[in-house]
């Protein structure tokens, strides 16, 4: 039983590792997941079009959230930009823990 839990604890530091740390739009909204969800051909298109900025972290935390809200609802998959985030961190973790 402690070989079992042992090598829980090292998926779970693993995993951890490799979720940890700043995260660029690019790389937690991936060319692909941008396209399956929406008909722009990336984070940077779909921003662009917009009219909103993403270069740096706080250009995010700026973000006018009923704006955003609205764009991603008439644009993509998504109800709103958190909904849109939310799937967006699923499918990142998916591809680290499978990396």
């Amino acid at each position: 039983m402690d070989s079992i839990e042992k090598q829980f604890r090292k998926i779970e530091a693993d995993i951890k590792k490799k979720v940890d740390g700043f995260i660029s739009f690019q790389e937690l909204f991936p060319d692909s997941f941008v396209k399956k969800h929406s008909g722009f051909s990336s984070i940077g298109d779909l921003f662009e079009q917009g009219g909103f900025k993403y270069d740096t972290r706080v250009d995010s935390r700026a973000i006018n959230e009923g704006q955003i809200d609205a764009f991603i609802c008439e644009n993509t998959d998504f109800e709103s930009w958190a909904d849109m985030k939310r799937a967006a961190d699923a499918a990142y973790v998916k591809r680290k823990i499978t990396l």
